[in-house]
Order: structure tokens, then C-alpha cells, then sequence
């Protein structure tokens, strides 16, 4: 018979309206890492000191788990960057381990080819996702498009 492993943790962390930056993105993901916590919610919303960097330490370890977070908000956060490159990189190997939900508000700027390769990298997930929230990223209709059209493009 197989043993459970016991899990350790909250399933729960909002670290919300914080300043963690790049370092405490860094504890976080050596936490992640950790086989036995079996976390649901990861809320990291409104911490301006967590550039792309912070977020690749998050996304890697988020990729590298056992099970997909429920829920990911990244929201409010000046990143700096496109958001979407390190994310793709992060879960191209297993788009299923993409959270749930995910809320992307006011986080990144991203070109056309961005939103297309994320959209295509949405479209393999073998279960539907929840929501996706992407307000305020300056999204443009061409951009818009690209992501819709590669996103309807399921294998």
C-alpha cells in the first residue's frame, strides 16, 4: 500500500499589498518546492517590488509541483515586463499545471507573438480553466485576437 506523505502548510497564502520583492519570491518558491505543502491559493497582488525575476523563481517552482494551484493572483504588479515569457517557460513542459484561475490585472506588457504563444499554450491544457482574468495589461484588438484565435486552436 502506498503512505501518504503528510502535507505541511496553509492551503492558502495571500501575501497581498506587501513589498516581498525578488527575495521573498525567492522564499516562497524554496517553499513550493517543498513536495508535502499542498497550497490552493497563491495570492501575491499589489507587491510593486516583485520584478520578472521574482515571478520566474514563482513560476518554476508552481511548474515543478505535483498539483496545479486553484489560483494564482499576480495582479497589480509592475513587473516591468512581459509577464507572459517567463510564464510560457515556466509551464510549456506541462500546460495542465497551469493554476485554475489566474488573475493577471494591470501586470504586463506584452506583443502580439506573446499573447499568440500564450494563447496556444492555454489551448493544451487538457481541463478547462475556471477564469482568467486580464484587465488593464493595454491589451490591443490585434492582440486580442491573436490570443482568441490560438486559444480556439485546441489540438
Amino acid at each position: 500500500a502506498f503512505k501518504k506523505h503528510p502535507t505541511i502548510g496553509p492551503k492558502k497564502i495571500c501575501l497581498d499589498s506587501n513589498r516581498i520583492g525578488d527575495e521573498g519570491c525567492r522564499t516562497i518558491s524554496e517553499y513550493l518546492e517543498d513536495k508535502r505543502v499542498e497550497i490552493e491559493l497563491l495570492s501575491l497582488s499589489d507587491n510593486s517590488r516583485i520584478t520578472l525575476t521574482g515571478f520566474q523563481h514563482i513560476a518554476k517552482a508552481l511548474a515543478g509541483r505535483r498539483r496545479a494551484l486553484r489560483k494564482l493572483d499576480v495582479s497589480r504588479n509592475n513587473f516591468g515586463g512581459n509577464l507572459l515569457t517567463p510564464f510560457v517557460e515556466a509551464f510549456s513542459s506541462d500546460p495542465d499545471m497551469i493554476p485554475d484561475e489566474l488573475d493577471l490585472t494591470s501586470s504586463t506588457s506584452a506583443d502580439t507573438q506573446s499573447w499568440r504563444i500564450f494563447g496556444k499554450l492555454l489551448a493544451r491544457r487538457r481541463f478547462p480553466m475556471t477564469a482568467i482574468r486580464l484587465g488593464r495589461n493595454s491589451i490591443s484588438h490585434i492582440d486580442l485576437s491573436a490570443f482568441v484565435t490560438a486559444f480556439n486552436s485546441r489540438p
